[in-house]
């Protein structure tokens, strides 16, 4: 007797169970570029806050350091080095140079935040020759934002400068 032909069973998957898979594959690739675009953007916050603190510092040691210009034709050669001073130019551009005897130095150097980033508020800070404390009776709170991300950076009228990081 002839034993009747077998099917095998159908392997593989429907449209329907193809198409969810891609559905849940393309909402997880969304999901994944949603934070990353936020990771990003709090990252160049972030950047630029902590590149503003190091100018900062910069300024500071320059200052303790009494380390005055030699060059040729700069007003403070002649003059004693009164500190140094970051002095903002916008809220987005910024100015480190020593001063003497209130006359600024053309020995300086000049920044910028990247593009849509800024720093309020915007009042120039100068930290003293020879002990790096700042001309402020106050602290002075730096946030450096991009209107949806703010990081935040403390100047204490000792010369302290501390990050708080991200503020809301």
């Amino acid at each position: 007797m002839k034993t009747p032909l077998r099917q095998s069973p159908q392997t593989g998957f429907t449209l329907i169970e193809l198409m969810v898979a891609i559905g849940l594959f393309m909402l997880a690739i969304g999901g994944v570029l949603a934070n990353y675009n936020g990771f990003h953007t709090r990252q160049k916050v972030k950047q630029a806050a902590l590149t503003f603190k190091e100018h900062l510092r910069f300024a500071q040691s320059e200052a303790l350091t009494g380390k005055k210009p030699t060059g040729v034709g700069d007003p403070c050669v002649a003059k004693s080095l009164d500190g140094y001073t970051v002095t903002f130019t916008s809220a987005s551009d910024y100015v480190v140079g020593p001063v003497c005897e209130t006359i600024a130095s053309i020995d300086t150097k000049t920044f910028s935040f990247p593009t849509g980033i800024s720093l309020s508020p915007v009042s120039s800070i100068s930290f003293q020759s020879l002990n790096g404390k700042v001309n402020s009776a106050a602290d002075v709170d730096y946030v450096i934002s991009d209107g949806t991300t703010s990081y935040k950076i403390t100047v204490s009228s000792s010369g302290d400068i501390t990050d708080s990081g991200f503020v809301p």
